[in-house]
């Protein structure tokens, strides 16, 4: 597939102007918090947007110390910020000035989503590039004008509904989760939009992306009407971009098809997808019944745990006996015992692939249904 003819350069002013866009509206919003800061004269009070992130840039832990007083901010019956303080400014709401810097920030906050929004869309579109051309020269240097280099390792967070929802809904969730990411910096994280979702990356280990993935997805689940679901995944460099966003697709793809929500990573093994992405869940049954058979009654439990853990250790013996805290004589009983059941052997190539994508495929269908709390 030949890539249009593109040239980076003629990208830079544009980001250039972007940024310095950006960097004029959040100077605006900090004129706006000094603005507020002389009104209620003090500066013990905090701004909060819709979704509960701070909108002063400076905010510390003893500026939310005291502060007791929720005071919702409504612009056309839609609450677009809550203002935090010290004492109850309610007797405020009326008086033209509180009208009027409650005009200009909600302006302020509007600006800046749409500014940013645009930015996450034209990410998106990088995005497309590579997933259609790879990482030729031209998709290298749009996405380090872009921000996105070979510097670190990142963490791939991609967020998706989970169920068809009008576009309305889209804005909300892309919104939710830009504001949840961005936080309002001057360095604005590469986030992208996918076509059900957002892409994310950031300099994170997977301990502390983890944190923030459940915490957003757990914020999420307490407000809003439909479901998400998100896949977390390690990019060492930017060369396993290309490969970590098919897989990335792949997943969510047969998430999907099982009807799964919030971290799927819970549910799926990366290896297994591989070979049972294009399978339905009535043909992975299928495969199940048909090879497992009698090792699926309660009866061989014992045994398949063992084939199971057998096979993941390489057919060591020992291994086997020392992760099952058995006699390797139980193990080899075992094994033997299930290959009777089935009426197979092991060591025929052909037999133990079907064994191995059956047990892999069982593997997966007891995580989705304990995932589901079935």
């Amino acid at each position: 597939m030949t890539m249009p003819l593109i040239n980076p350069s003629e990208w830079e002013h544009m980001v250039q102007t972007a940024v310095a866009y950006g960097n004029e509206l959040l100077d605006e919003l900090q004129t706006l918090i000094d603005q507020w800061t002389d009104f209620l004269n003090t500066p013990n009070f905090v701004l909060y947007d819709r979704y509960g992130i701070p909108l002063c840039i400076a905010t510390s832990e003893h500026q939310t110390l005291g502060l007791r007083y929720r005071h919702p901010l409504v612009l056309h019956g839609e609450v677009f910020a809550t203002l935090v303080s010290a004492f109850d400014t309610t007797s405020l709401g009326e008086s033209k000035p509180f009208q009027t810097l409650l005009l200009k920030t909600a302006l302020t906050i509007m600006e800046l989503t749409e500014w940013a929004e645009t930015e996450a869309e034209r990410r998106g579109e990088k995005v497309r590039l590579v997933m259609e051309y790879g990482l030729t020269p031209e998709v290298v240097q749009l996405l380090s004008l872009c921000g996105l280099d070979d510097s670190a390792g990142k963490a791939l967070m991609a967020f998706e509904t989970a169920m068809p929802i009008p576009f309305q809904g889209m804005e909300v969730l892309r919104r939710y989760l830009i504001a949840q990411a961005w936080r309002y910096r001057r360095q604005f994280p590469w986030l992208a939009y996918l076509p059900d979702g957002l892409l994310i990356l950031q300099p994170w280990s997977r301990e502390k992306s983890r944190y923030h993935v459940e915490h957003w997805l757990d914020q999420w689940t307490r407000e809003a009407t439909f479901p998400i679901r998100a896949y977390l995944q390690m990019m060492p460099n930017l060369t396993a971009f290309p490969e970590i966003l098919k897989e990335t697709q792949s997943l969510m793809q047969f998430a999907n098809r099982f009807g799964l929500d919030g971290l799927i990573n819970d549910a799926v093994e990366r290896h297994m997808i591989r070979f049972l992405l294009q399978m339905t869940p009535e043909s992975l049954e299928d495969l199940i019944n048909t090879v497992l058979g009698p090792l699926l009654q309660d009866e061989h439990q014992a045994t398949l745990a063992t084939l199971k853990e057998y096979l993941a250790c390489g057919q060591s013996l020992s291994k086997t006996a020392h992760n099952l805290y058995v006699h390797p004589n139980t193990v080899l009983y075992r094994v033997h015992h299930a290959e009777k059941l089935l009426g197979i052997t092991i060591k025929d190539t052909e037999q133990l692939t079907n064994l191995w994508m059956a047990l892999e495929g069982h593997t997966l269908l007891e995580n989705i249904h304990r995932f589901h709390g079935s």
